[in-house]
């Protein structure tokens, strides 16, 4: 007899694989499709023999998995045999947000929706016990719980607490907004696909600008923003690994950097709510080992380079419009003769950085108020 057999869709073999590996890790025997059912056998008999020689039948809940069909009599041989629940013969694992319906609804579920991997683990091997889960130690007496919220909320409009932006707001940001409604989308999205966006474009054409502007727009609602300066190798492995000490790794004093990288990166891959800058970057060859596997947080790239399908969805950034390098200009310098404005935008072909310059200029030495080509 097989402890458990793990019941899943194919849309959910990774949280299949990932489930058998921890319980066999833990000296359980499993039962997986992936792993079992070799080419030549008959898919009908092995699923029979799975499902009646395995004492508990693990369920993989998601979406896919309660609309698809052939998998409810997979759960539903295990619920036969254990109705009321007492022997815990049926246990789902929901990996995915979804609700459970029907015979289903009135199973408790082990939960790992948003867990990292420790915890995940936890629940998984805690949730599988069937013992009782009397406390090693006596609870606290419940009068001297004055909260139930753990840690204090952010005040609106702070900055996360590991935040190393070396560039300030820019005041006269102008323009882009649908890119930056573009990148709202696409890390909102939740696609890994779309996690990783490399914003590339001519030199001066506000690559950095737009990806500085995101990073304060959407302050709230990450905890990490960690700017990487990547125009070296050098320079880039450095800002990365840096990230240990904020993060108090233990591995943030080992002489070899490459350890200290490899476990910024573990770090980043089991835990949410984080927003990495790779800035400058030369191309995909020196950044990829950098970017985190899985779907945990976000990650902007800005390059002049434009290959990055394969790595990031890329999003390619053009001067500004001219309406927006007029607005630009006037509101860099406080001028307001738009004529004048328009010229000068003309002449520095809506270049944001042209722009920019020429209204520091401008500011430094005291122009006149009209606006002048020479």
């Amino acid at each position: 007899m097989k402890d458990f057999f793990i019941s899943y869709n194919s849309a959910d073999k990774t949280w299949a694989e990932w489930t058998a590996w921890t319980l066999e890790e833990a000296g359980y025997t499993t039962v997986l499709q992936a792993w079992d059912f070799r080419p030549g056998s008959n898919f009908v008999l092995e699923m029979q023999r799975a499902a009646s020689e395995a004492e508990r039948t693990i369920a993989i809940l998601s979406p896919a998995y309660l609309n698809a069909l052939y998998t409810r009599p997979e759960w539903a041989a295990a619920f036969v045999q254990d109705p009321t629940g007492e022997k815990g013969t049926l246990l789902p694992v929901r990996v995915q947000k979804c609700d459970p319906k029907g015979l289903l609804s009135a199973i408790i579920y082990i939960d790992l929706v948003d867990l990292n991997e420790t915890a995940a683990k936890e629940a998984l091997l805690q949730g599988i016990n069937r013992e009782r889960m009397k406390p090693p130690v006596e609870p606290a007496f419940p009068i001297s719980t004055q909260r139930s919220i753990t840690e204090q909320p952010r005040f609106p409009g702070s900055l996360p607490p590991i935040w190393n932006v070396p560039h300030n707001r820019n005041p006269n940001f102008t323009g882009r907004e649908d890119h930056l409604a573009s990148l709202k989308m696409a890390l909102g999205s939740g696609k890994p696909a779309a996690l990783t966006q490399a914003i590339h474009g001519l030199g001066g054409v506000g690559k950095t600008q737009l990806a500085l502007e995101y990073a304060y727009r959407k302050v709230a609602e990450y905890d990490i923003v960690w700017w990487v300066r990547s125009e070296e190798p050098a320079t880039l492995a450095a800002d990365y690994a840096s990230l240990a000490k904020a993060l108090d790794l233990p591995e943030k004093e080992a002489a070899d950097q490459k350890i200290i990288i490899k476990a910024v990166k573990q770090w980043l891959e089991q835990n949410p709510k984080w927003l990495l800058v790779f800035d400058n970057a030369k191309d995909h060859i020196e950044v990829r080992n950098y970017i985190p596997q899985g779907e945990t947080g976000h990650v902007l790239i800005t390059s002049r380079n434009a290959n990055w399908r394969g790595i990031a969805t890329p999003l390619d950034v053009k001067v500004l419009e001219r309406s927006e390098s007029v607005d630009l200009l006037l509101k860099r310098t406080g001028y307001t003769d738009i004529e004048a404005a328009d010229a000068l935008a003309d002449a520095l072909g809506d270049l944001p950085l042209g722009l920019e310059q020429a209204g520091a200029y401008m500011d430094a030495t005291h122009a006149q108020t009209s606006l002048s080509l020479r």
